[in-house]
């Protein structure tokens, strides 16, 4: 699974807690856990409409969250949160591309 699909999942699911910032640092961690839950559940979406089973989805997309959490520092959650609520796309995947390769431990 890719971060396009999630992200475009994300702007169709929405994000609860929306408010314009002027900057990355102005980002809760209320929004960041919201927007952690946004691309759990985009990721689940994005494997079963990928034929995979829920099952399988939720193992890879559980292995996945937890390798971001565990990897990205808050500033770079805020990032991300910040670039998706402007709807800033390739910023947005870019906050957190660091990360990707190590979702290959995940299949």
């Amino acid at each position: 699974m890719h971060m396009k699909p999630i992200l475009i999942a994300l702007l169709i699911l929405g994000s609860t807690g929306t408010r314009a910032q002027e900057s990355a640092a102005q980002v809760t961690d209320e929004q960041i856990a919201d927007y952690q839950l946004g691309l759990a559940i985009a990721c689940m979406k994005t494997g079963q409409r990928r034929g995979d089973s829920e099952e399988r989805a939720a193992a890879y997309c559980g292995c996945v969250m937890k390798t971001l959490r565990d990897s990205a520092t808050r500033g770079e959650w805020q990032q991300a949160y910040y670039y998706f609520s402007k709807r800033m796309d390739r910023e947005e995947v870019q906050a957190l591309a660091a990360y990707t390769p190590k979702f290959k431990a995940c299949r």
